[in-house]
């Protein structure tokens, strides 16, 4: 039992601090992941290795390196719990006509219940939605929206990478962009909404993991090229990013492109709102959305599993004064 105890309690603090490595390979990369779920368990570990009857001096190395761990674990997570400072304003205005509404899903492309997100879209009312994973027969389910959301931008496909964002705002530019790949698409469209031009970027980079890519390279090259693209285009008074990251809001790179862009995160200060995956018990926010300071958050959420393994996100911002 204790031989057990100190594998899982070795396997632990290996997981809690190899991201700190520079290495990309997605087995160290994805670790930091589930900073959460390494804090929970680092604790357990420490409170069953103190109640052990006799403690040896292997016993006390681990417990201190497992209490840095613990300590480690939670100054990453701290941002997005409740007790830390929102880096994005609460909205006190009741006029819902400067509230700018967005739903976002990665379908799963081999989910067949497309009628379910219609009937979702048509629940929630959004001004705009972004499809991920989206192919022929997806989009070919959701084509009756067109009458409410006539302004769509998309390019589809059949390798799960495919994307459409479809608005009942005009678009006054619009385009699809292939910024590390040419079969992994995103979406720049520049809207004006309440006087305000706002860019809303989508992206869907590759994960690190098996029979993707082995290394987080693409992925992290994506966010920071985007990051950099923003900070150096100044084309709108207002950013939006938005989109399955396939990264979690306190990772290095996560830090780095809002670091670099001046883009805040509504999770911090609230919550982690995790999104994936549907059919499991222990989820991960990698369904994102980045935006302006000047933003203010009406609300911020998770919805109902319809079918994929991901939740929809909807997410309203206050645009204006």
């Amino acid at each position: 039992m204790k031989l057990i105890l100190h594998i899982i309690s070795c396997l632990a603090i290996l997981g809690t601090f190899v991201p700190l490595h520079r290495n990309r390979f997605w087995l160290i990369r994805t670790q930091s992941n589930i900073k959460a779920y390494y804090l929970i368990l680092n604790l357990v570990l420490i409170v069953l290795l103190l109640s052990q009857n006799v403690l040896t001096i292997f016993d006390f190395v681990l417990l201190a390196l497992l209490s840095m761990g613990l300590i480690f674990c939670l100054k990453v997570i701290w941002p997005y719990t409740v007790l830390a400072p929102k880096s994005v304003e609460d909205s006190t205005s009741k006029n819902s006509d400067r509230h700018l509404n967005i739903l976002i899903y990665n379908v799963l492309q081999k989910n067949e219940k497309h009628q379910k997100f219609v009937d979702l879209v048509r629940e929630v009312d959004p001004d705009i939605f972004l499809m991920i994973e989206v192919d022929d027969k997806w989009y070919t389910s959701v084509r009756p929206l067109e009458a409410d959301y006539p302004h769509v931008i998309k390019e589809l496909r059949d390798n799960t990478y495919g994307i459409a964002m479809m608005s009942r705002i005009p678009y006054i530019s619009a385009e699809v962009k292939h910024i590390v790949k040419e079969d992994v698409p995103s979406l720049d469209v520049l809207i004006e909404y309440e006087d305000k031009k706002i860019r809303i970027t989508s992206l869907h980079p590759e994960p690190p993991m098996p029979g993707e890519v082995l290394t987080s390279a693409p992925k992290d090259l994506e966010l920071l090229k985007t990051a950099y693209y923003l900070r150096d285009n100044k084309l709108s008074d207002l950013d939006i990013v938005i989109g399955d990251l396939n990264d979690v809001g306190w990772s290095k790179n996560s830090n780095n492109f809002k670091e670099i862009s001046g883009l805040k995160d509504p999770r911090e200060g609230r919550g982690f709102y995790s999104t994936f995956p549907t059919y499991l018990p222990i989820r991960i926010p990698i369904d994102h959305v980045f935006c302006s300071s000047e933003l203010k958050l009406v609300s911020f959420k998770t919805l109902k599993n319809i079918g994929s393994d991901h939740f929809p996100v909807s997410v309203i911002f206050e645009v204006g004064e």
